[in-house]
């Protein structure tokens, strides 16, 4: 079901999104702050500690510049 590829495609993003946030040269207060979350919790999802509401991943996806709708790759999907 698509709620079921949305969720794996966060696990997928949450693992990738520090690559990004370090591409960007952004910090991890810069993205919380933009994603409207604390610095602790946002570096708790980016270690895996901890998950984010999809509303909250969406936000931080959308600040990183990460698409995460649509059934085609984007160049931004080809992150290490």
């Amino acid at each position: 079901s698509d709620t079921i590829d949305l969720v794996i495609r966060m696990v997928d993003y949450i693992s990738r999104i520090k690559a990004r946030r370090l591409e960007l040269g952004y910090s991890q207060y810069k993205v919380a702050e933009l994603s409207g979350i604390t610095q602790p919790f946002y570096n708790e999802i980016e270690r895996g500690t901890k998950k984010p509401s999809l509303e909250v991943f969406f936000r931080i996806c959308d600040v990183l510049k990460i698409p995460v709708m649509g059934g085609e790759q984007s160049e931004q999907d080809e992150l290490p």
